[in-house]
């Protein structure tokens, strides 16, 4: 009987745990928390589909409510970015700002073909400085237009040099 209840019970526990992976957006950009305005979400979409067009590299930004999973945000968002496929296949050139506005939990997940460019120590330093503080005063149309902001002329800066 308590192999029975241990076994029940660690599936208890893996059920709790299991986590949800978010269809492929349809757009750039994507606010499934409607914390943005829709003008500039239009503003933005525009931006980073443009963008995509001038350079082939995949920007986008995902909002959601929360995260759909019990793991590390920095875990969850590179299996969501990795499942969704963003940038050019082979050159996994894309980058996903993902914010999940209950959570408090902000991640920029960069594809491996983009590391140079944006670095971990360069994407917290865009969040830290160009998102947050925007955030905190319950400015979601500011960070976010910071934060894209910020990530295209880095990767604009960082794939010109010779």
């Amino acid at each position: 009987m308590a192999l029975l209840t241990s076994s029940l019970g660690f599936a208890a526990k893996a059920l709790a745990q299991a986590e949800v992976i978010p269809a492929v957006p349809k757009s750039y950009f994507n606010d499934y928390a409607h914390v943005v305005n829709q003008a500039t979400s239009q503003k933005l979409n525009r931006q980073l589909a443009q963008f995509d067009r001038d350079t082939t590299i995949q920007v986008l930004v995902a909002i959601y409510p929360r995260m759909q999973s019990d793991a590390l945000a920095k875990d969850y968002t590179m299996r969501v970015a990795n499942k969704w496929g963003v940038g050019q296949k082979g050159r996994n050139n894309g980058v996903v700002l993902f914010l999940f506005t209950e959570s408090h939990r902000l991640q920029i997940q960069t594809g491996s073909g983009l590391e140079a460019v944006l670095p971990d120590a360069l994407c917290k330093q865009i969040i830290d400085e160009r998102i947050i503080p925007h955030l905190r005063q319950g400015d979601f149309d500011g960070g976010l237009q910071a934060g894209v902001v910020a990530i295209l002329a880095a990767i604009q800066i960082g794939t010109s040099r010779p």
